[in-house]
């Protein structure tokens, strides 16, 4: 039985899932933003035309903002993540073997599902996240994963596909090898496209006609296994299992400068709250901690000042207590008074299994049974009753230091202070 894949991609997603919500959005330039309502991060198809792209500071488009009446949306995190979430599942309904690879794609193997048109069936898969959710999504199936990429980019930029392209003719695959820059292939960068074009290749169809040996001693083993997958050999793995994290990082940009030390301490302590519950969602402890602080580089004019400092654990922990205080200690280290601070983040590193962990032959503070069942209440209280329910009061309440969310949108689906309200 030949493979076959597919990846689904959503479109537009922080976009999308502010229609799905607000009616009013529809068919209207809409533009999400990134933390502190900086740079474009999402852009509808009619903001898209208008000349909005990822990273475009929404500063320098105050004028067509106002003119073509641009919707501005703040980013809505955590509806954007249980949104994603409900896609999978859906996907899941579909395919039995899924491989989440980002929050708004996913790879999907096809070949035992059991169809006798699997155009079809793609596109019922199609049809019902959008109907279930609102979030329209493009469906691209081929031979091998690499294929699939370019098969789903061409459904999304290609209105008679309406949503969904089978690639698996070899005609066909040809015909769209020869439309391909190098630069639009999954797995090559900027830099290899230029080395490629360089050297007379300005297709995917070009690239699949060297030699291997060519191939391998220009652009390594990997880059052979993507020309294998262009020509219709699959070398990549599904990967349905999610590989742990083996570090996890937070930080954010403050709203506003902070120059106390006790700003800086809650904003970090907070990061630190949510680094841990990730350290133990993947049940892995961590051995070393690092804090980051920063000024603002952009402001020339004021004094510049940034710092990275890590610290080694004695044991291996999940315990958020403990990962406070080493933390607190770096932070008390690092801080210098007199500047005005844009940034703080927090490290954990040396992650490994909390099955790894030995006992300490002296019981150290926040180590132990007792910790462990601390922290697995707190999750699961905080799981049940919604984020921060429960929290160390290190980390503060309403900040003035949070970022920037001046058109924040609400947590529709995750709390029911914030349920859509309908009027009749």
């Amino acid at each position: 039985m030949k493979t076959l894949f597919a990846l689904c991609d959503c479109n537009n997603f922080y976009a999308s899932c502010e229609r799905a919500f607000n009616p009013d959005l529809k068919d209207k330039p809409v533009v999400v933003l990134s933390n502190n309502d900086g740079c474009a991060v999402s852009c509808s198809k009619e903001a898209k035309a208008l000349g909005f792209r990822v990273g475009t500071p929404i500063y320098q488009c105050e004028a067509m903002v106002k003119t073509h009446q641009v919707q501005i949306c703040s980013s809505n995190y955590t509806l954007y993540a249980d949104m994603s979430e409900r896609i999978m599942k859906i996907l899941s309904m579909f395919v039995p073997d899924i491989e989440i690879y980002s929050i708004d794609e996913a790879f999907l193997r096809l070949e035992n599902i059991a169809t006798s048109d699997m155009h079809e069936y793609l596109k019922r898969i199609r049809r019902t996240v959008l109907q279930w959710t609102g979030v329209p999504v493009s469906i691209g199936a081929a031979p091998t994963k690499t294929l699939s990429k370019l098969a789903n980019r061409y459904a999304k930029h290609h209105s008679e596909t309406e949503g969904v392209f089978l690639l698996e003719d070899q005609e066909a695959i040809c015909t769209l090898l020869n439309q391909v820059k190098p630069e639009e292939i999954w797995g090559i960068g900027p830099q290899y496209a230029k080395k490629l074009m360089k050297h007379g290749i300005n297709t995917a169809w070009d690239l699949c006609n060297m030699p291997d040996s060519w191939i391998r001693s220009n652009m390594t083993v990997m880059g052979l296994r993507t020309v294998w997958e262009l020509r219709g050999l699959s070398c990549t793995e599904m990967k349905t299992v999610r590989e742990d994290k083996k570090g996890i990082g937070v930080s954010r940009s403050f709203g506003h400068p902070v120059d106390s030390i006790d700003d800086m301490s809650r904003a970090m302590s907070a990061y630190m709250a949510i680094a841990c519950e990730k350290l133990r969602a993947q049940n892995s402890c961590a051995t070393m901690v690092g804090v980051y602080l920063g000024t603002n580089p952009f402001k020339e004019k004021e004094p510049q000042y940034s710092n990275f400092l890590t610290a080694k654990l004695p044991i291996p922990t999940a315990d958020t207590g403990y990962l406070l205080h080493t933390a607190q200690t770096i932070l008390r280290v690092i801080f210098r008074h007199g500047f005005r601070y844009k940034k703080v983040g927090v490290f954990l590193f040396g992650i490994i299994p909390d099955t790894s962990q030995t006992e300490h032959l002296f019981t150290l503070p926040y180590h132990g049974s007792r910790a462990q069942y601390l922290m697995e209440t707190i999750d699961k209280l905080n799981q049940q009753w919604g984020k921060d329910m429960l929290r160390f009061a290190s980390c503060g309440n309403d900040p003035e230091w949070a970022m920037r969310r001046e058109r924040l949108s609400g947590k529709y689906t995750t709390s029911w202070d914030e349920l859509l309200e309908i009027s009749v």
